[in-house]
């Protein structure tokens, strides 16, 4: 909020715990518009800012008392192009691209119309290579495949659209 009638504002922020006396980044407001976008964060960082008013170049208010925020974590990006090949009737390879830049994927299938929400098997596959061989499955029955990447324990991208196959015939 201006409270100065003033035109030009400068921003200092940084990592928290910063010296706004000698450190910190500073930018300029002066478009007219009260507000600055900060870009180039840190994802899970916590940063310090503090604003103060240009009421021209030889005076200045003092800063405002610190605000804080944490910037959000880094979206983990879902895999693409699942390929369901080699499809026998007890297994089935399943691989897919990274986009995450990660090396660990939870896999999870079930016959056709399971809930991926409560429903389904489980594996991970973090050996480094991508894909996984689906093992001890019932012939000529149809199963539904997810895919999603495991960037850390607590940040997961969305699974991947559901993939279908059909096991072989027994015999």
């Amino acid at each position: 909020m201006d409270n100065a009638g003033v035109t030009e504002w400068e921003v200092l922020y940084g990592e928290t715990g910063f010296d706004p006396t000698s450190e910190g980044e500073s930018m300029m407001d002066n478009d007219g518009v009260l507000g600055v976008v900060l870009s180039d964060l840190t994802p899970e960082t916590t940063y310090d800012v503090y604003v103060r008013a240009i009421c021209d170049t030889d005076n200045m208010s003092e800063w405002t008392v610190v605000e804080m925020f944490t910037t959000l974590q880094e979206p983990c990006e879902a895999p693409t192009e699942v390929d369901i090949d080699n499809v026998t009737n007890s297994t089935a390879e399943v691989t897919w691209m990274d986009n995450a830049g990660v090396n660990e994927w939870e896999v999870l299938y079930g016959e056709t119309g399971f809930d991926p929400l409560t429903e389904g098997e489980s594996m991970m596959d973090n050996d480094g290579v991508l894909g996984v061989t689906l093992i001890g499955l019932d012939a000529e029955t149809t199963y539904d495949v997810y895919v999603r990447a495991i960037c850390d324990t607590d940040n997961m991208s969305e699974w991947t659209a559901v993939e279908s196959f059909t096991t072989d015939f027994l015999g």
